[in-house]
């Protein structure tokens, strides 16, 4: 990811401090979810919120200039989870 940032940096505007960074799979907002209860052995039950129905039920990034840059996901999304869990919580 190093030669992607350092790509970035040439191809973007000055102080422009932020790049989306997603995999091209799509998830719903409650699949999400259930992959993250899963990952950390949550046994409890998730409840949305149905009184707020303008709420996005999906959430899109735009990586569009990853695409420039010619990055793709090494890992998806639920490795991941996994792996950035274990790692949180490896002192615990």
């Amino acid at each position: 990811m190093d030669l992607s940032l350092d790509r970035y940096q040439e191809i973007t505007e000055p102080r422009l401090s932020h790049l989306n960074v997603r995999s091209y799979a799509d998830f719903t907002m409650a699949e999400l979810a259930k992959m993250i209860r899963e990952t950390a052995g949550f046994e409890g039950r998730i409840e949305f919120d149905t009184g707020k129905p303008d709420g996005a039920l999906r959430k899109l990034l735009d990586i569009y200039e990853l695409g420039r840059l010619e990055w793709k996901p090494a890992i998806c999304l639920r490795n991941g989870l996994a792996e950035t869990y274990d790692w949180f919580t490896e002192d615990l």
